[in-house]
C-alpha cells in the first residue's frame, strides 16, 4: 500500500497513527513537526463532539487527553485556570465547593449520544463555543475566557 493510500485510509492505521503527548511542550513540538512535513492532523480530547460534522482524514491524531487537571483556582478571585482537556464536570465540582459555577451554561451532548451525560473538555467547549440555551443572556465560553498563549509561545520559541 503506497503512503498516499495508506495517509488517507480509514482502514490502515499505524502504530504511530494516535499521538498522545506528555505535556505543553511535547505538543508544541509534535504540532511543528507535522507543519513542516504539512501532515493533516486531527486534535481529539474525551471525543464528546465527534459525532458533529463530517469524519476527518488525517495522517495523525493528536490526543490531548494526557494534558488535564486544574492548575490554579483562586474563588476570591473568580479564578480558575486548567488545563486543556480538564473536563467540564470536574471544574463544575470545584467551583461548587466554593458556592460558584461556570459564568456560561455548559450543554451536555452525552445524552443525545449515549443516553449518560458527558460533558466534555474545556478545550472542547472553547473550541466549539457551545453554550445552552442561557447563551443568549449570559454569554458564551469565549465571553468569559482570557487564553494566554504568548509566555507559552515564547518558552517554546513557537
Amino acid at each position: 500500500m503506497s503512503i498516499e493510500v495508506k495517509k488517507n485510509s480509514q482502514i490502515s492505521q499505524d502504530s504511530d497513527y494516535i499521538l498522545r503527548p506528555e505535556n505543553e511542550a511535547k505538543v508544541s513540538q509534535i504540532v511543528k513537526d507535522l507543519y513542516k512535513k504539512n501532515l493533516p492532523i486531527e486534535i481529539i480530547g474525551s471525543n464528546s463532539k465527534n459525532f458533529i460534522g463530517n469524519k476527518l482524514q488525517c495522517a495523525k491524531i493528536l490526543d490531548l487527553s494526557k494534558l488535564s487537571g486544574i492548575v490554579e483556582y483562586l474563588p476570591e478571585e473568580l479564578y480558575i485556570k486548567v488545563k486543556a482537556c480538564t473536563p467540564i464536570t470536574e471544574i463544575e465540582e470545584t467551583l461548587k465547593e466554593n458556592k460558584q459555577q461556570l459564568a456560561f451554561e455548559p450543554i451536555d451532548f452525552g445524552y443525545i449520544v449515549s443516553s449518560k451525560s458527558n460533558k466534555g473538555t474545556a478545550a472542547g467547549y472553547l473550541s466549539c463555543n457551545f453554550s445552552g440555551s442561557r447563551r443568549f443572556k449570559s454569554g458564551s465560553v469565549r465571553d468569559h475566557v482570557n487564553i494566554t498563549f504568548k509566555k507559552f509561545i515564547d518558552d517554546n520559541n513557537v
